[in-house]
C-alpha cells in the first residue's frame, strides 16, 4: 500500500533527474563551446575553465534568447519609427485580403492555386532539396564560419575588415548583435523550410503511382539535417566570439623590491584577466603581454573598476555594465 502511495512521486523524481541531467550536459556542451571559443578569440588558450563556468556559460546562453526577441521587436518599431508608410501600407493589405477572403469566388481561386502550388512543389521536391541544401552549405561557409578563425585577438594587430569585432563602443556592440542575431534567425527559418520539404517529400512518395521511390529523397534529407545542425552548433561558437562579456576586473598592485626591479616596465592599472589558485595573470593593452605573477609576489592589490578588454588608453573604470 505505502509503494503505491509514493509510486507516482518516485516517478515524478525519476523524470525530474534525469531531465536535470539532460539539462546539464546539454549546458555543459553548450557552455564549453562558448567559452573555448571566447578564450580562442581572445589567444588565452592557456587559460583552465572549471565545470561550473562552462555550466553558468551554457545557460547564459540559453537566458541570451528572449533579449533577441526582444531585439527583433525594437528593430520593427525602429523601421517603422523611420518610414511609417509602410505600416499603412500592411495594414490596408490585411485588409483587403481580408474582404477579399468573403467573396466565394475569390476564395476558391485561392484554395486552387494553393493547391496548384502545393502539387508542383510535390514534384519537384527533389529539385528543391538539392537548391536548399546548397544554400544551407553556403550560409554555413559565409556565415556561421565567417568568425570562427579569428583568434589571438590580444596579442596580433587588428584586421580592418574585422575591426567591429573588438569596437567597445555601443555602436560596436549593437553590430555584433545584429550579426548574432542573423544567425539565430537563419537557423530558424532553416529549420522550418527544411520541415515544409520534408512535408512535401513524403508526400511524394506516398503518391500510388510512385512504384519505385528512388532514395535520394531521404539522402538530401539526412544531409540537410546535418548541415542545419552544424548551423546549431556553431551558434555557440559565435556566441562565445560576438557576445560573452569582455569586460574584465582592472586592478593595481604592488611588487617586492626583486620584482619591482625585474618589472620595472609595468604601466598601471592592468587588467586582471584570469586567476588560478595563487596565479594572477595581468594584461596590459598597449605592450599585448600578459604577466603571471604569484600571490606571494604582491604586497598589495586592489580592484580599482572594471572595462572592456579591448578598451584603449587611458583606462577609464566602470562599476558593472557590459559592451
Amino acid at each position: 500500500m505505502f509503494e503505491k502511495t509514493v509510486e507516482p512521486a518516485k516517478r515524478f523524481l525519476g523524470v525530474t533527474g534525469a531531465s536535470a541531467g539532460g539539462l546539464t550536459a546539454i549546458f555543459y556542451v553548450v557552455g564549453f563551446l562558448a567559452m573555448q571559443a571566447h578564450h580562442s578569440f581572445l589567444g588565452l588558450t592557456h587559460i583552465s575553465v572549471d565545470f561550473n563556468q562552462y555550466l553558468f556559460s551554457g545557460g547564459m546562453f540559453f537566458a541570451y534568447f528572449p533579449s533577441l526577441v526582444i531585439y527583433f521587436w525594437e528593430v520593427l518599431f525602429e523601421i517603422a519609427a523611420r518610414d511609417f508608410t509602410w505600416p499603412l501600407y500592411v495594414i490596408g493589405a490585411i485588409m483587403l485580403i481580408n474582404l477579399l477572403l468573403r467573396i466565394t469566388l475569390f476564395r476558391r481561386l485561392l484554395n486552387k492555386l494553393g493547391d496548384l502550388v502545393n502539387k508542383l512543389a510535390i514534384r519537384s521536391v527533389t529539385g528543391l532539396q538539392i537548391l536548399f541544401n546548397l544554400l544551407l552549405l553556403w550560409l554555413f561557409l559565409t556565415f556561421s564560419l565567417k568568425l570562427a578563425s579569428q583568434n589571438n585577438w590580444l596579442f596580433a594587430g587588428a584586421h580592418p575588415d574585422f575591426s567591429w569585432l573588438i569596437d567597445a563602443t555601443v555602436e560596436g556592440s549593437a553590430q555584433r548583435q545584429r550579426f548574432f542575431a542573423g544567425l539565430f534567425g537563419m537557423a530558424i527559418l532553416s529549420g522550418f523550410i527544411m520541415a515544409l520539404l520534408e512535408k512535401w517529400r513524403r508526400s511524394n512518395n506516398s503518391e500510388p503511382d510512385k512504384s519505385i521511390k528512388t532514395p535520394w529523397g531521404a539522402v538530401l534529407s539526412i544531409s540537410a539535417t546535418l548541415l542545419l545542425a552544424l548551423q546549431l552548433l556553431y551558434l555557440p561558437v559565435n556566441y562565445g566570439i560576438l557576445i560573452v562579456s569582455r569586460n574584465y576586473p582592472v586592478a593595481e598592485f604592488g611588487l617586492g623590491k626583486k620584482q619591482s626591479r625585474n618589472l620595472a616596465a609595468l604601466q598601471q592599472p592592468l587588467i586582471l584577466i584570469h586567476r588560478e589558485l595563487e596565479d594572477y595573470f595581468f594584461y596590459s593593452r598597449e605592450q599585448k603581454k600578459i604577466w603571471q605573477l604569484r600571490r606571494g609576489e604582491l604586497t598589495w592589490l586592489t580592484r580599482t573598476g572594471e572595462m572592456n578588454i579591448f578598451a584603449p588608453r587611458p583606462l577609464q573604470t566602470n562599476k558593472g555594465g557590459s559592451r
